[in-house]
């Protein structure tokens, strides 16, 4: 904490979560503006990831994910991460449907109207008190019974809930969105950058792994290149790694935004509930 005239204000000055001294480096400079420095960082350790269009991202995203429980990472130690909920959505999806392919999950269940599988990683929309499940609570199921569903938590312990309130206050967890992933720890975290506009979120993302944060990226977005205050990153395509580094580094180097919160929440309800079974 430091003192600044009559106010207190708290400064995060020590990040112990990541295992590589590199990391912790990058993070630091990212923190305090250094941002194509620590991007420069990143890209010498193999951490950034270009992708052609958003599709390939969310497509290398879902490999890169498998990859990860291939090596042995459990499903509580990996995440996506995107700005959005559009985004997040859209890596579920995509990673949830790798799993099936290569046999991680099991076959879909109808349960009142939304679809799960054995072993299917989920998180807890509202808090259930009662149960002791907070919203956030992350699970894997574990069966599935035409009136209930029962779940192994990241606390370890095993809860078994109703059908219908399976359906209403659980969705799928492979991704979440950088907001709700605040003061989550994993292993490995993978960073859909796309939709990633100031320092605050660009920081709340790539400080979530203890072992490995990969960061992806596409091509300039018209709405991000118009609202970069540095016209060095103005340019009509990525050719070299410093165009990339420069392009990321005009997005995070924006001021954090007090509203982030709010605007998200906004978001998240007025896009439409993609959920549902069809």
């Amino acid at each position: 904490m430091s003192a600044h005239s009559s106010h207190l204000v708290g400064e995060l000055t020590d990040n112990h979560r990541q295992t590589h001294d590199w990391e912790r480096d990058a993070l630091v400079d990212l923190r305090h503006g250094r941002i194509e420095r620590a991007f420069a960082t990143y890209a010498v350790h193999d951490r950034l990831h270009p992708a052609a269009d958003h599709p390939q991202l969310v497509d290398r995203i879902s490999e890169h994910y498998l990859d990860a429980l291939d090596r042995g990472t459990r499903l509580f130690d990996v995440i996506a991460l995107a700005a959005t909920r559009k985004n997040a959505t859209a890596l579920n999806t995509a990673i949830r449907n790798r799993l099936q392919q290569h046999g991680r999950l099991g076959t879909d269940r109808d349960v009142a109207g939304r679809a799960f599988a054995v072993g299917e990683l989920v998180v807890v929309n509202r808090n259930d008190n009662p149960r002791g499940l907070l919203n956030g609570t992350r699970a894997v199921i574990t069966t599935i019974n035409r009136r209930d569903v029962t779940m192994h938590l990241d606390d370890d312990r095993t809860v078994t809930v109703p059908a219908a309130w399976a359906a209403d206050r659980l969705r799928p967890a492979y991704a979440m969105t950088v907001h709700k992933a605040q003061g989550l720890t994993v292993d490995i975290a993978l960073v859909d950058t796309t939709g990633i506009t100031d320092r605050n979120a660009g920081y709340v993302a790539a400080s979530r792994a203890r072992h490995r944060t990969e960061l992806h990226h596409t091509g300039l977005d018209p709405l991000l290149e118009a609202m970069c205050d540095d016209p060095l990153t103005r340019q009509p395509s990525l050719q070299r790694p410093d165009d990339a580094i420069r392009h990321l580094a005009a997005r995070f180097r924006r001021p954090a935004q007090q509203h982030l919160a709010v605007d998200q929440l906004i978001h998240e309800r007025n896009t439409p509930d993609l959920g549902r079974t069809r």
